[in-house]
């Protein structure tokens, strides 16, 4: 199997995607290359929640391994025909029809949740798609930054915000096993979230800076909050950076 690149990978995005109305940041494409170069040359399925113009599941589809299937939601048709390893389905991701359809296919290697970003959908999609996982699977939450706007189900307050939700209905479960629960370890990055479902048999603990896993005790209830605080700060990070240059924009066109 190919080893990628950042780079090499948005050489290739751009060729097949691009002129399909397909967009994607830049800083995506190396966590990307990460997964990609982590997977064996076995087949793989892949979903994508939201394909847009469907530039992204073709691009996909070119550089998972051969034979391997990519299956795509979206309310819209896309901008041409499909290859046929790539299934299509038409409809909204929280209809439980589409739900069904998709968890026929699965389980999948890899979640990509692209949709709407409004964060009520955000954490539905979590909740509905990521039982669908395989173990050691990965579901890429893409957009983060849309959490902290107003207009997309938050608002500066911090409510209804898929890491909030995360911490609350997840996080606890990497601590404290149970059975049959889906459990997910999180990495935050600036403006995704990458989810990797576990299977447990050992009380773990989360290390709070690298997440990486140990035997370890129960953490205590002051762990628990340093992981969660970390957490939020990190993807709180962008707006705060986002509010300081309004704020000197505003003191530098009032001084005018």
């Amino acid at each position: 199997m190919n080893k990628y690149t950042k780079d090499g990978l948005i050489d290739i995005w751009k060729e097949l995607s691009q002129n399909m109305g397909s967009d994607k940041l830049d800083i995506y494409f190396e966590d990307l290359a990460e997964i990609l170069n982590g997977f064996d040359s076995n087949p793989k399925k892949v979903l994508e929640i939201g394909i847009q113009r469907g530039g992204n599941v073709c691009f996909l589809l070119q550089v998972l391994p051969a034979g391997s299937m990519v299956v795509g939601i979206d309310i819209h048709l896309p901008g041409q025909n499909l290859p046929e390893a790539i299934q299509f389905i038409k409809g909204s991701s929280l209809d439980r029809k589409v739900i069904a359809e998709v968890a026929k296919n699965g389980p999948y290697d890899l979640i990509i949740e692209d949709a709407s970003h409004i964060q009520t959908h955000v954490c539905k999609n979590l909740d509905n798609y990521a039982p669908m996982l395989k173990i050691n699977g990965i579901m890429i939450i893409e957009d983060t930054q849309y959490a902290l706007l107003p207009g997309w189900g938050r608002g500066l307050l911090g409510r209804k915000n898929v890491l909030n939700h995360y911490t609350k209905n997840y996080y606890k479960n990497l601590t404290f096993q149970g059975r049959n629960e889906i459990i997910l370890n999180a990495r935050f990055k600036p403006y995704s979230m990458i989810l990797t479902r576990l299977e447990l048999t050992d009380i773990y603990r989360m290390d709070s800076f690298n997440n990486s896993k140990e035997i370890m005790l129960k953490p205590t209830r002051l762990e628990l909050l340093k992981k969660i605080l970390y957490l939020k700060y990190e993807q709180r990070k962008p707006y705060f950076i986002f509010l300081i240059v309004s704020i000197l924009l505003k003191i530098k066109n009032h001084s005018r």
